[in-house]
C-alpha cells in the first residue's frame, strides 16, 4: 500500500499510466519496452533477477500480440498469472493488472 505505488492507474505520474509520455510503459515508442533508457527505472533492468526477466525467448512485452503480453504461460514468468485474460492486455479496461486477484503481484489490496 504505497502512497506512490507504481501501478496506481489513477496517478498521472505512475509508471503504468498510459497517458504519460514519459512513463515506462509508454506504448507509443517502438523501442522503449518499458523504457530501457532510464537509469532509475523501477524494474531494475540491470539486475539479472528483475521481475521482467528479459532473457525469455518469447517477447513478454510485445504489445503488438494480444496473446503474449508478459507471457502468462511461462512458468518462470513473475507475471505468470495463468489467467484466461492477460492482465496486461491494454485493450480491456477492466483487467489491467487485475487488482482483484489475491495472487496478483500488483494487487494493491
Amino acid at each position: 500500500i504505497r502512497t506512490t505505488n507504481n501501478y496506481d492507474h489513477i496517478s498521472p505520474t505512475n509508471n503504468h499510466d498510459h497517458v504519460s509520455p514519459t512513463n515506462n510503459y509508454e506504448h507509443i515508442s517502438p523501442i522503449n519496452n518499458h523504457d530501457h533508457i532510464r537509469t532509475t527505472n523501477n524494474d531494475g533492468y540491470i539486475s539479472p533477477t528483475n521481475n521482467y526477466g528479459y532473457i525469455r525467448s518469447t517477447n513478454n512485452y510485445d504489445h503488438i500480440s494480444p496473446t503474449n503480453n508478459y507471457d502468462h504461460i511461462s512458468p518462470t514468468d513473475n507475471y505468470g498469472y495463468i489467467r484466461s485474460t492477460n492482465n496486461y492486455d491494454h485493450i480491456s479496461p477492466t483487467n489491467n493488472y487485475d487488482h482483484i486477484s489475491p495472487t496478483d503481484n500488483y494487487d494493491h489490496i
